[in-house]
């Protein structure tokens, strides 16, 4: 028995599974998760370490390398990319996208890693994670006003709490936020006078700094519990620590050395909203969370924690990812509604009414069984499986049309209508099957891309193929019942059909006009077959020659950076200084194209997730958000050449580029080119080679590479046999030169929540720190209590330096890139 007769032979049946399929459907989607990407795993695994005050070189040879030669013993590893940059090393592994077992590669990465013994003492654990989409930032709420930091560290604790609270979110991090520090800034003219060293200091604090449970003491009526505390808690009480004293009744307090201040870690990256200095809170969703009900619930929060508070404290939501969502929902609804009007009209001109709405109810019904099984399937409502489901939405009543005409053509011939549901829909059959199954071939190939991009687009063939397979079902089973059921044909008192589109003139019109063209197609077949040969090869040609392919466009995209790279050396302060034009320049774009814009100074990175971004005193880089683009007359490519023009005159810069972010899955530049050795100095030949190269081609722009020269060394050259006699090891002497200017941490605060412990730290005054010659003031405490000068043991010499030091498995490389203008 074919699909068809068994239709109409159980129409009730037929009936009842269509109600259980579009009420299962209407179920599942409100059900479903709405999110950005699919779940995905990029079977990449990171390895982070801090090595806090390192050089690149140090961070190389003390870290990067040793962990890469372990992790060469790991089975499963298809590349390594490392790049050693200040106080960090990042490891990017990429696995083997074809090998089984992810889980296992992520074990052996994590104990290769664990096998690293001979890492510095003050090296913090490294860190190995997993790179997934599954939990990714959904929306960063950046806090900016007129306020001093301490007011807006409270601010952004305090709601970032509140948004933790939120269901669907997994944590939220900041970005801007500076931890509390306690810092003893000792003089060291005082220090000498009074014969101290910042190791005796350091000693003091940490001994005064106690807080110890000493047990019990039971009594005859209660049970009290013992503790000795001497825990620090404000400022004063660090400046009355007696450092010295003696039995004369003389001591040394921290106060007569220096002075306590509370105060912040230095900063290595300035954070600015509008201008403004802020703190970013960049709220991570879980993965059963729903990307637009959190974004919603985010905004709710802000809203009603600004009507609470007095402060004029702003608030600006960037990186809006859950947009996307929303507006390729938006683009899917206006389709669907604009198609199903569409194909009614359509249908309604040729076909019986009845028969019309009967085919387009194919519509959801498809949908909504593509939505059951997309669930089963662990398919989530997210950009790329909406794109299948715009693609696939004006192909889902092809099929349908096909079997209600020729059953419709079989009724109007005065065949009983389950008869003609059957006849018409058997004869139909075959080659409606052939046309789906045509479609879904072409959309197969999609299913074994490889790499990111096929992890990514894969959604779209699998909602495709359902959603055609879904339809094809409706066609041929749920259709002729519905047929055979509903439609009726009106007749005369002749028993002709009447009411029929077949017989207006505009339809007689319309096929006289048909029936010609294909009559002088007949006659002049050769002719017609040369014309349609030619007119194929010519646009193969211009497919070829003009058609420009580009697989993730830039269309849609409402935001770019502008990057700048000042002499290599600038501070911190002067590089804030030299962007402030910039900014001005980007403030002053018209209201109805500035949505907001982000600075960060000391850093450049692609995204939060960017593993390998530049980090470096003389960077800085402005993220431009801008109004959608229908509420805008020009396109991101215009306001981006505007601001290159505006910006000619700005000074102090080596580089300043204009970039659109990369549309797609994370895949790197436009174009990239990786030169692997040992030299540097003949990769940076090559690499300058390479750059003018891509300078000469048309359409390249901002063409850059990623090692340049770095900032000038000081380094303290140890004579060992000196510092030997002296009664000194090399690790004291380093100890003791890195609390001078990075400040040695003594002891640590604990408030109530343990991960905000605040550091106590002991170093120069700042003052001191800002001239070279300092290094004649630093003592050192030998193991006999004596002082020696460093200057007495050491030599200090000026080296060129480098900035970031990157690696391609294990061996040193230098990539160099350009943007495409499309």
């Amino acid at each position: 028995m074919s699909l068809p007769r068994f239709s109409v032979n159980q129409s009730l049946f037929v009936n009842l599974v269509s109600i259980i399929v579009v009420i299962t459907g209407v179920i599942v989607l409100f059900g479903m998760n709405r999110e950005v990407f699919p779940n995905v795993t990029f079977d990449r695994v990171s390895v982070t370490t801090l090595y806090a005050g390192a050089t690149p070189l140090d961070v190389e040879k003390l870290i990067t390398v040793p962990i890469e030669k372990e992790l060469r013993e790991v089975d499963g590893i298809k590349e390594i990319n490392s790049t050693s940059a200040t106080s960090v090393s990042l490891i990017d592994i990429k696995m083997d996208p074809n090998d089984p077992d992810k889980d296992k590669i992520v074990r052996d990465i994590q104990s290769a890693v664990d096998k690293v013994k001979d890492l510095p003492k003050d090296v913090d654990d490294p860190v190995v994670s997993e790179i997934t989409s599954k939990r990714y930032p959904i929306i960063e709420v950046s806090l900016s006003g007129d306020m001093s930091e301490h007011k807006l560290q409270y601010y952004a604790d305090t709601l970032s709490d509140e948004l933790e609270d939120l269901k669907g979110v997994s944590r939220v991090t900041k970005s801007g936020y500076r931890d509390s520090e306690m810092q003893i800034l000792v003089d060291p003219e005082k220090l000498a006078e009074c014969y101290v060293s910042i190791d005796e200091i350091e000693s003091a604090l940490a001994s005064r700094n106690i807080s110890l449970p000493a047990g019990t003491i039971d009594t005859e009526t209660t049970e009290y519990s013992i503790r000795t505390t001497g825990e620090f808690s404000t400022p004063e009480e660090i400046e009355e620590v007696i450092i010295r004293a003696n039995d004369s009744g003389n001591w040394l307090k921290i106060k007569d050395v220096g002075r306590v201040v509370d105060t912040f870690k230095d900063e290595d990256v300035i954070t600015k909203t509008l201008g403004t200095r802020s703190i970013n809170l960049i709220i991570m969703k879980k993965e059963s969370g729903d990307a637009i009900t959190i974004v919603d619930k985010v905004h709710e929060v802000c809203n009603g924690f600004l009507s609470r508070i007095e402060d004029e404290l702003k608030v600006s939501y960037v990186n809006d990812y859950a947009f996307f969502a929303r507006r390729r929902l938006n683009v899917l609804r206006n389709n669907a509604w604009f198609g199903l009007i569409l194909v009614v009209g359509i249908m309604l001109l040729f076909l019986e009414k009845r028969v019309a709405i009967l085919t387009v109810l194919g519509i959801p019904i498809s949908f909504f069984t593509a939505f059951v099984v997309m669930e089963a399937l662990g398919v989530t409502i997210n950009l790329i499986s909406m794109f299948g489901l715009v693609v696939v939405l004006g192909m889902l009543v092809d099929d349908g049309i096909i079997v209600a005409e020729n059953v419709y053509r079989y009724m109007e011939e005065g065949v009983p209508p389950r008869k003609a549901a059957v006849k018409g829909s058997e004869e139909v059959m075959g080659a409606v099957i052939t046309a789906v199954f045509t479609t879904i071939a072409s959309f197969s190939p999609l299913l074994f891309m490889s790499g990111i991009i096929g992890k990514f687009i894969r959604n779209i063939p699998i909602v495709v193929i359902i959603a055609l397979i879904a339809s094809l079902a409706e066609a041929l089973i749920i259709l002729p019942s519905h047929l055979a059921d509903f439609v009726r044909i009106k007749k005369d008192k002749f028993g002709k059909p009447i009411k029929l589109s077949k017989d207006m003139p505009w339809f007689k019109n319309l096929l006289s006009a048909y029936t010609k063209t294909v009559r002088f197609a007949v006659r002049h077949k050769y002719r017609v077959l040369v014309g349609f040969t030619l007119v194929l090869i010519l646009c193969g040609v211009l497919s070829v020659r003009v058609l420009k392919f580009i697989l993730f466009p830039s269309a849609g995209v409402n935001y770019l950076f502008v990057r700048a790279e000042a002499p290599i050396g600038t501070p911190l302060e002067k590089t804030n200084e030299l962007i402030a034009p910039v900014e001005d320049i980007v403030a002053a774009l018209p209201k109805d194209e500035l949505d907001t814009y982000v600075t960060t100074v000391g850093k450049i990175e692609e995204s939060r997730q960017d593993p390998f971004s530049g980090q470096s005193s003389n960077l800085a880089q402005i993220t431009v958000y801008l109004t959608q683009a229908q509420d805008r007359k020009r396109d991101v490519d215009k306001i981006r050449e505007d601001l290159r023009e505006k910006t000619k005159h700005i000074k102090g810069f080596d580089e300043l580029r204009f970039e659109k972010p990369q549309t797609g899955p994370p895949v790197g530049k436009a174009v990239e080119a990786k030169i692997r050795g040992e030299n540097f100095e003949v990769l940076d030949e090559i690499s300058k080679d390479y750059m003018g190269y891509l300078s000469g081609i048309e359409g390249t722009t901002d063409v850059t590479w990623d090692h340049k020269p770095g900032k000038e060394e000081i380094r303290v050259k140890v004579d060992n046999n000196k510092a030997v006699m002296a009664g000194l090891s090399i690790g004291q002497i380093a100890k003791t030169v890195r609390a001078v200017f990075e400040g040695g941490i003594a002891t640590t605060i604990k408030p109530v929540k343990a991960e905000e412990e605040t550091d106590v730290t002991v170093r120069f005054i700042k003052d001191k720190t800002h001239d070279i010659s300092v290094f004649n003031d630093i003592l050192i405490q030998n193991k006999f209590g004596n002082l020696i000068p460093l200057e007495k043991i050491a030599v200090i010499e000026k080296v060129p330096g480098t900035t970031n030091i990157h690696h391609l498995d294990g061996k040193r490389v230098v990539t160099t890139s350009c943007s495409v203008d499309h």
